[in-house]
């Protein structure tokens, strides 16, 4: 059975209700996790939960009815198989098709890291020539899967997101 895991991108708003969830889900009832979901002066991040995929749907909308943003995923990219520079390699390739199949007449600066997202390791490579033409932020990018190294068309993290609670 696959696990989830939650995101909050914000912290809940009022109090969620979750006291049916506690006999599934434990650490709802630690006081010093309750207090990372609800105060809003505490950044945001992973909640380092591992649950069956209802729970993290059922809790994740609690916590959005309680003001939260955040959404759902595989927990298995709490620990990436791709590390950053192997994602690197991948990006490498990946950006230069985009360059040649898009753009093939501008000029690319150096491939830079861009972050680390939960799915993803994301690179880019900035051009003057795009920015100096409008379009913003003028950076080819490429999303490398920390799982399996597959290369994330925007498209695909988008409907991800959709479909895993966040938009």
């Amino acid at each position: 059975m696959d696990q989830y895991d939650i995101i909050l991108l914000a912290s809940c708003r009022t109090f969620p209700e979750i006291h049916d969830l506690l006999p599934d889900i434990p650490i709802l009832g630690d006081p010093e996790f309750l207090e990372s979901v609800t105060d809003r002066s505490l950044p945001m991040g992973i909640l380092e939960l591992a649950l069956p995929e209802a729970l993290a749907i059922s809790l994740l909308e609690r916590f959005k009815a309680a003001g939260a943003e955040g959404y759902r995923f595989p927990a298995a990219y709490n620990t990436p198989r791709i590390p950053c520079e192997q994602a690197r390699e991948i990006a490498i390739p990946a950006i230069e098709k985009l360059h040649q199949e898009r753009y093939p007449t501008h000029t690319l600066r150096p491939l830079f890291s861009f972050g680390e997202g939960v799915l993803c390791w994301t690179f880019g490579a900035a051009s003057e020539q795009l920015q100096e033409e409008g379009i913003i932020p003028g950076v080819l990018f490429a999303y490398i899967d920390k799982l399996d190294g597959h290369v994330w068309a925007w498209e695909e993290l988008e409907q991800f997101e959709r479909e895993h609670g966040l938009k």
